[in-house]
């Protein structure tokens, strides 16, 4: 299979990589036969972790309680409040008692922050209604329409010069 060249070195050694190559490939293959099963199922047990960890489907909401007990504290909660407040009207601090305890020594008394009559929706209609908000509510609008677009394009322009 070789040819001959006029450097005998060169052909001694392409002789003896041709010899090895064809000695060692049965050797070779077999290893690699004998390798293949055991470096899948390696292969299979690092993609599959996640089977064999065990994982409670409840896990990542025990992870994410505290974002939402603090989100509805401080977040949510004065939000709907507010929205509760506005449909009622404010009568003054009330003597009514909300909340006590009475434990031998320790007494404490919560009286009511407010009186609060129910209104519907005659605060909304009062309120635009007002000339005030009126005006308000249309400087608003007219920053909202004009002047913010207006400072994007005049941004947009002064990044490109």
């Amino acid at each position: 299979m070789s040819t001959s060249s006029s450097n005998p070195v060169r052909d001694k050694l392409t002789a003896v990589r041709e010899w090895a190559g064809q000695a060692v490939a049965p050797i070779w293959r077999a290893f690699i036969d004998a390798v293949r099963p055991a470096r899948q199922a390696q292969i299979r047990a690092t993609r599959s972790v996640g089977a064999r960890l065990p994982f409670s489907v409840s896990a990542p909401y025990l992870f994410l309680a505290p974002f939402f007990v603090l989100f509805s504290s401080f977040l949510a909660f004065p939000i709907l409040y507010t929205l509760y407040l506005s449909f009622h009207t404010y009568q003054g601090i009330g003597n009514a008692t909300l909340f006590w305890i009475n434990v031998g020594p320790i007494q404490f008394e919560l009286t009511r922050i407010a009186q609060l009559e129910y209104v519907g929706l005659q605060n909304y209609q009062r309120l635009l209604g007002d000339a005030l908000f009126q005006n308000a509510l249309a400087n608003t609008t007219f920053i909202l329409l004009v002047q913010v677009p207006l400072m994007i394009v005049l941004g947009w322009r002064s990044r490109w010069r």
